[in-house]
């Protein structure tokens, strides 16, 4: 029985240390690139059925800016500055302007733009797994509500291939990448300028 127990013990030990050793694995690799580029391949699941769009994605942790452009079957641009994160909706013809506080709530992407205290300090780690070249890490918001439950992001071979969330609407959210670089990006790709005549709407902090 005491053989049993200590196994029992010694076995959990062993999990915890590994999860451990993962989560740390995770969070080295995570925050060591300051560039991120790539293609992407959105698909949302709900009731039995899916949307699929595409895009791409640029980002830049060290002054937490991205850029994520969809173009098919919509366009739709969403661009953080550092300072304020814009949506822009082509076809409403309308920008929503939020301030940088609330870009978790509105996409894991905001991921890609924090530090790895920031992401320590941000999230709880539910689970890491590893098996072979794979990393996955679960995780949830830490210190306010959010729109999105649940994230999963996923490495393989050293690359970030892509993010698996649970919206507040019980969608799930599934966002590939591929032909990924970490080259540095040109700040200009990280400008916007809103067109002149739209409908512009400004939202305030998720902290007031």
């Amino acid at each position: 029985m005491k053989s049993i127990l200590l196994s029992s013990i010694v076995l959990i030990c062993s999990f915890l240390s590994s999860s451990s050793l993962e989560k740390e694995q995770f969070l080295d690799f995570f925050s060591s690139n300051n560039f991120f580029s790539a293609s992407l391949q959105q698909k949302t699941v709900k009731n039995n059925q899916e949307r699929i769009i595409s895009g791409s994605l640029l980002a830049d942790r060290k002054l937490g800016r991205f850029k994520l452009s969809y173009d098919y079957p919509f366009n739709e641009l969403i661009v953080s500055n550092g300072e304020e994160l814009y949506i822009y909706d082509e076809e409403l013809d309308q920008l929503d302007i939020h301030p940088v506080e609330n870009l978790l709530k509105e996409t894991p992407i905001g991921l890609l733009t924090l530090n790895r205290q920031d992401l320590k300090d941000s999230f709880i780690f539910e689970d890491c797994l590893k098996i072979k070249t794979k990393i996955s890490c679960k995780v949830r918001f830490n210190n306010f509500s959010s729109q999105i439950d649940w994230v999963k992001i996923k490495i393989k071979n050293k690359d970030l291939t892509g993010f698996v969330y649970k919206d507040a609407f019980g969608q799930v959210i599934s966002i590939d990448f591929d032909n990924i670089s970490y080259q540095e990006i040109n700040d200009k790709e990280f400008s916007f300028e809103a067109p002149s005549g739209i409908d512009v709407v400004r939202h305030k902090s998720i902290l007031e």
